[in-house]
């Protein structure tokens, strides 16, 4: 996989400028089950884990995870749920 789209933003890894494939593990379930365990009073909406396929002999200067769009400047504190 080259992207993952999550509620509209695309997300993708980049290695030296270049995207690279991954692959996504879903821990949500899990993770939930963890905090509901600890007595939290909210759970997560979505939990990932992203695994770079990396070839057998690799030299990256760089590993990012990019998206098409600014969170920061878009994200809505007042919306109880993100």
């Amino acid at each position: 996989m080259k992207e993952i789209n999550l509620v509209g933003v695309n997300f993708w890894l980049e290695a030296d400028k270049r995207k690279i494939d991954f692959n996504v593990l879903d821990v949500t379930r899990n993770e939930n089950s963890k905090l509901i365990n600890e007595g939290s009073l909210y759970v997560m909406e979505k939990a990932l884990i992203i695994i770079p396929s990396f070839p057998d002999i690799f030299k990256y200067n760089y590993l990012c995870l990019k998206n098409d769009q600014d969170i920061i400047d878009n994200f809505d504190e007042t919306n109880g749920d993100e």
